[in-house]
């Protein structure tokens, strides 16, 4: 059990020393996300011996590893450095508000990521829909399995680069109930409108998804619905 305590706090030290030192133009957010990984240390430590008890060594090993997973995932996609920790830290502030679990929603949020990179939906763009559809799956009580459904119809539209009727009815609609309302009423139009649009192959998902999370968020009270 030391030695798996031991093994994650030196992953989530590292991560911190990365943050701390970066001379970036995002000092602000950097400084943000370090607070949620103190945050998540500060709540590990009291607790370690419950989660011993609770989980077992080998569990508490198994954590570390997908931990260093994540890390390595990230930096994967984003290189490096203070990009990669940065958004290990978001993914643990994000999940801590939306009542997600990191280790069930850390490959999910890697996946959509990576569909992301190079569109117009990277960055701010691309966190408010992960947060307005994870939230919304969260809040009806879905599964991890759902949720990474739903994300994954997202990742092929952006992929594809226009909206088909199979992922944005059959895959994600099927999972987020009012999410073809939602979608249409994001682009001003109505369901019927929007089912014609993408049957015809004119709708750009950078274009439709911004809407859609704004949506949602007002269906089930997200952080944009304010």
């Amino acid at each position: 059990f030391d030695r798996a305590m031991l093994q994650a706090q030196q992953r989530i030290e590292a991560l911190q020393a990365e943050m701390r030192g970066a001379a970036d133009p995002l000092t602000d957010s950097l400084n943000r996300s370090t607070t949620a990984v103190d945050g998540f240390v500060g709540r590990i430590k009291p607790i370690a011996a419950a989660i011993a008890a609770a989980f077992g060594v080998t569990e508490v090993a198994r954590m570390a590893a997908d931990f260093d997973s994540l890390n390595r995932s990230m930096a994967a996609i984003q290189g490096q450095g203070a990009k990669a920790a940065a958004e290990v830290a978001y993914l643990i502030d994000a999940a801590n508000r939306l009542g997600l679990e990191v280790q069930s929603v850390s490959k999910t949020y890697a996946s959509w990521l990576a569909s992301i990179k190079g569109t117009a939906l990277e960055g701010e763009k691309g966190r408010a829909v992960f947060e307005s559809v994870a939230g919304a799956m969260a809040k009806l009580g879905k599964s991890a399995a759902d949720t990474d459904g739903a994300m994954m119809a997202l990742g092929q539209m952006v992929s594809k680069g226009k909206v088909s009727m199979e992922e944005l009815r059959q895959q994600l609609a099927e999972r987020l109930p009012g999410a073809m309302q939602a979608a249409a009423a994001g682009a001003g139009l109505t369901v019927e409108q929007l089912t014609r649009m993408v049957e015809s192959g004119g709708v750009l998902a950078e274009d439709l998804l911004p809407g859609l999370a704004r949506e949602l968020d007002k269906l089930y009270g997200g952080a944009q619905a304010d």
